[in-house]
């Protein structure tokens, strides 16, 4: 649908604060509402109270919560690994654990909950036949519980995997169910992080047919407030060009690299760059 991009918080940005108990969960939440944020990104390993044993009554108390300030679960990202999960990474235990984690999407009252399988160790993080093709075959297998439940699988384009490859994909499937989730880090210039794309700008206008969820990516900002390794002046207006509706999630991942400064001025900076060139 044509519309409005609206403006989300991965509560991954406040992770500084988290990890230095500054901030609980709770208070990220009533942070990012303060700032005019739409949707909160909920990833399921940090920020599940009780996890990996949470119960409905956990994800109906985040949803109510998250609602009570007029926002949104934006998006419900969720691990398929053995690094986070612990059953391995054979099709068979991403299938079972992925169908798990569908009804909880919807349970947390999301669309779009956004699951990569990542491969084994013994392969390297980002394998991209093993990856492509795991995808592939899980799709059959998880579609009738995307339909039962109303909710879109969105495969991550996290750098270095090359947008090419989901691009591909998504053509193939071509099915309103499952979507693209373009990660900034493939348009980064230099790889703070280790894992810049530098890819053509053009290529996100190519993916935004099948977007259903935005990461802005952000590692460091400047003295004006810029993301000096992210075009945000060029991808931003690409993402309002095409209409896009759902959400860009500001997703600050900097304390990663020992930036532990206070994460409400993150966010803040941040979001404030996004609606710059909205």
């Amino acid at each position: 649908m044509i519309g409005k991009p609206k403006i989300g918080v991965s509560l991954y940005s406040y992770g500084a604060n988290i990890m230095m108990r500054r901030m609980n969960i709770k208070e990220c939440i009533e942070h990012a509402a303060s700032l005019g944020a739409e949707g909160i990104e909920i990833v399921d390993n940090r920020h599940l109270p009780n996890y990996p044993y949470h119960s409905v009554y956990d994800l109906l108390e985040m949803r109510d919560y998250i609602e009570s300030f007029g926002m949104e679960v934006a998006c419900y990202s969720v691990y398929l690994s053995e690094y986070v999960t612990g059953i391995g990474t054979t099709l068979e235990g991403c299938i079972e654990y992925f169908r798990k984690l569908i009804p909880e999407a919807a349970t947390l009252g999301t669309k779009i909950i956004r699951g990569s399988p990542m491969p084994p160790k013994n392969l390297g993080m980002m394998d991209r036949s093993w990856q492509t093709n795991m995808i592939k075959h899980m799709w059959q297998h998880v579609l009738p519980d995307l339909k039962k439940y109303n909710v879109i699988w969105g495969v991550e384009i996290h750098a270095p995997m090359p947008p090419e490859d989901f691009l591909k994909i998504a053509e193939e499937i071509n099915d309103e169910y499952f979507g693209l989730v373009p990660d900034f880090s493939v348009w980064q210039t230099k790889g703070l992080a280790g894992v810049a794309g530098a890819a053509p700008v053009e290529l996100l206008r190519q993916c935004m047919p099948y977007t259903v969820h935005i990461h802005a990516k952000a590692h460091v900002f400047d003295e004006r407030g810029e993301e000096p390794n992210t075009p945000y002046d060029k991808l931003i207006p690409i993402i309002k060009e095409a209409g896009f509706n759902g959400y860009i999630s500001a997703e600050f991942e900097g304390w990663r690299l020992g930036n532990f400064s206070d994460s409400r001025k993150m966010v803040e900076t941040h979001m404030n760059l996004i609606r710059k060139y909205l």
